[in-house]
């Protein structure tokens, strides 16, 4: 081998690595940025020993108890009192719409394929502590009723009956 062929074969070894330089960084990079995202596990997973906190039976408050360890198929469950009292409230009040629409509109079945027929959902709004009325905004979630008299006639009654609104 002559000092050219030397030199070739230097200069082809050298590109080849700078590009495996080039992919380790971009390897890297993309490493850190998932680690800076939190895998999330289907089901809560504690210590053993460790506590953890669930909602009343009746929404009300929240208890705790000791972890054997993975707790299978509760979402019920949590690593802080305050996620467990935030997830009883938010049960409540869905709870508590659900029957309030039971009884005033319980017939109407929402046509989602009728962009003509109107809608209406309850809110809360954090500014007059309450919830309000509004126009079905394209939310799959929510109780949606047939018309705004019902739904502010719930909202009423949530706004006379339910407590921990501000949430």
């Amino acid at each position: 081998m002559d000092k050219n062929e030397l030199e070739r074969r230097l200069e082809a070894a050298e590109k080849q690595n700078i590009g495996l330089l080039d992919e380790i960084k971009n390897l890297k990079e993309k490493l850190a940025e998932m680690q800076d995202e939190p895998e999330i596990p289907d089901f809560p997973e504690f210590a053993r020993n460790e506590t953890y906190w669930y909602a009343d039976a009746d929404l009300n408050g929240v208890d705790s108890g000791c972890s054997l360890g993975t707790i299978y198929d509760d979402y019920n469950v949590f690593h802080a009192k305050e996620m467990a009292q935030e997830f009883a409230n938010k049960c409540k009040l869905i709870a508590m719409m659900l029957h309030c629409k039971w009884y005033i509109d319980r017939d109407y079945r929402q046509d989602w394929r009728d962009p003509l027929e109107r809608k209406w959902q309850l809110y809360y709004d954090h500014d007059e502590n309450k919830m309000v009325v509004g126009a079905y905004s394209h939310s799959d979630f929510g109780v949606v009723f047939s018309t705004v008299e019902k739904a502010q006639k719930c909202a009423d009654w949530l706004n006379k009956h339910w407590r921990d609104c501000d949430d």
